[in-house]
Formats: C-alpha cells, structure tokens, sequence
C-alpha cells in the first residue's frame, strides 16, 4: 500500500477527531512532497523525537516499513507495561479511598451521637473516646481550614516538584525508597532500553540513541544520570565503562551492554534486556502489590478499629457500671 494511501485510511479510521486531524494535516504534507520525518516532526505534540528518528534511519537506509514495525512494537510494549503497572494500583488506592472514607463516617457521625448519650447519663468518657472525639470536633468545625491547608501543601509539592531542583529532589529520593525505588528504576530502565535498542536497530548512530532515549525515563534523577553518561559517550568513553561508572542501571543491564559492545551485537543485547524485563516487571508489580495491599489494609483496619472502639468503650463502661 502506497504511504500516502495508507495515511488517508489511518485518518477516515481513527475514531479521536483531534488525532484524525493531525494524521490528516501529515498526509496532506505528505502529499506536498515533504517526507513522513518531517511531516511527523512537525507534530511534536504526538511524535515525540525518538519515534521521528526512527523513521529517519528507515528512509535513508530503504527500510521504512520494517523500521515503522520495530516503532509499532516498541509503542505496544510500552503502553501494556505503563497499563499492566496502572491497573495493579488501581484496586489499593480504591480500597485505600473506602476505607478512610469509612474513618471519616464513623468519626465525624457515629461517635459524637453516641458520646452525646453517655455524657447525658453522666458516665465518664475514657480517654481513647476523648482524643476521638477531639479528632472530630476538628474535622467538622474547622474542616475548611484543613482543606486549605491540604490544598496549599498539595500545591506547593506539585509547584516545586515542577521545577528543576524539586524534580530532581523527589525523583531521587523515590529511587531510595526500599520497595517503590526498585520498581521504578526497573520500569524506567526497561522503557530506556527498549528505546535505545530500537533506535539502534533502525541505524541510529549509538550516540545520538543515548541523546534521544534519555527523554523516555520518566524519573528525573535517572534522566541526568543518562545524561552524564552520554556526555561521557561523546568524549569517547564506551558506552559499557559510562554506565559502570555511572550506576544509574542495575549490574545485570550494565554487563549486557558490555556484552554487547565487545561482540558486535548490542542490538542483540538490549533486546534480550527488553525479553527479561517484559517478563520481569510483571513479576516485581505482583510483589509489589502483595507488599502494599495487606499494609494498607492493616494501616486501615487499625484506624478503624479503634474509631470503632472509641466509640463502643462508653456503651461497655456504662453496661459494667450497671451491672454492678
């Protein structure tokens, strides 16, 4: 099929009218006589550079359709890995939600109606009841304060966390973190990797490939960590001995690439770094969640219990009272 054919019926098949339009506008350059890099380039919003690179290598060598598959691939990895990621967060955080949304019920509701019998029948609150009950009287007379007070934190996070400093700050202290830093460094790397190689693949000098897939990390202190290591690369250091002294990627990546550059092959290697981590970042997620799911339903059941508990105690005090 003709490339300009096949872009008109890519743009009369997308369903997003926005996307539609910019598949249009390519095919209408296309048409003009500009090339698809170009054309795509000229989109930066939705062709990010790797992706135009890629293209590139495969005009120049001939090889367009086989360097759009390798594109085609390699988007389809990233996206199941980024969605296999975000749908193992899904269910703690809803349970998360529940429950503290279960907290706020009995605290701010079901206790201070209870309290209020036992203070008229005179019995003598304890002082687990008492603290719960100053948490609620701060929840529902001063709630628009601490709902400003949350927000102009929150704010201020995302403020700093925007600039350069605060990105670098946070994103390296996520990396310390003793079950979510390994994680993100191995969902990170496995994403550079798999760019890297498929630039590579498809004839990009080695060190423009460094240059172009550092912009696929996500994490900002592993970004300039890449970017040290580039710059390394361009001084004519290898590429193996960079990252060595760099330790931005796990020991087994590091020795694959020194593999690969000392047989010739580091298509090869980083291929079989994308083979391991599509079967391994999976498996880490899985742990991961059978880490976070039971701690939050402990963190969460404790909280509960004793707003719970807090409000029960009178009933028992007034009862044992009774009794005697």
């Amino acid at each position: 099929v003709p490339l300009v054919t096949g872009l008109w019926d890519v743009a009369n098949q997308t369903e997003n009218p926005d996307l539609a339009r910019v598949i249009r506008k390519i095919h209408e350059d296309v048409t003009q006589g500009e090339t698809l890099a170009s054309a795509l380039e000229a989109q930066p919003s939705i062709f990010p550079k790797a992706y135009v690179n890629v293209v590139v290598s495969g005009q120049e060598s001939g090889h367009l359709g086989t360097s759009l598959e390798r594109l085609a691939a390699g988007m389809e990895w990233n996206h199941e890995t980024l969605h296999k990621l975000k749908s193992s967060l899904y269910y703690p955080a809803v349970l998360a939600l529940a429950v503290l949304g279960l907290f706020i019920l009995i605290v701010t509701f079901l206790i201070p109606r209870l309290t209020t019998v036992f203070e008229k029948a005179g019995a003598e609150l304890p002082l687990i009841t008492r603290m719960t009950l100053a948490v609620s009287h701060a929840l529902t007379g001063h709630w628009p304060i601490i709902v400003a007070g949350l927000g102009l934190v929150i704010t201020s996070f995302v403020v700093f966390r925007r600039t350069e400093t605060g990105g670098l700050m946070t994103d390296r202290l996520l990396l310390r973190l003793p079950v979510v830093g390994k994680l993100l460094r191995m969902v990170n790397t496995a994403t550079f990797t798999n760019m890297l190689g498929l630039l590579i693949s498809s004839g990009v000098h080695v060190v423009r490939a460094l240059e172009i897939s550092k912009d696929s990390i996500g994490n900002a202190a592993m970004r300039q960590d890449i970017q040290n290591v580039h710059a390394r690369v361009l001084s004519g250091e290898s590429m193996a001995a960079s990252l060595d002294e760099a330790h931005v990627l796990p020991l087994l990546v590091q020795r694959m690439v020194t593999i690969g550059e000392q047989s010739g092959m580091m298509t090869d290697a980083l291929e079989r770094i994308s083979s391991y981590y599509d079967k391994e970042v999976p498996r880490q997620v899985k742990k991961f969640m059978a880490f976070v799911e039971p701690a939050i339903t402990i963190c969460m059941g404790v909280a509960v219990g004793v707003a719970v508990f807090s409000g029960f105690m009178p009933m028992m005090k007034l009862l044992t009272a009774l009794g005697k």
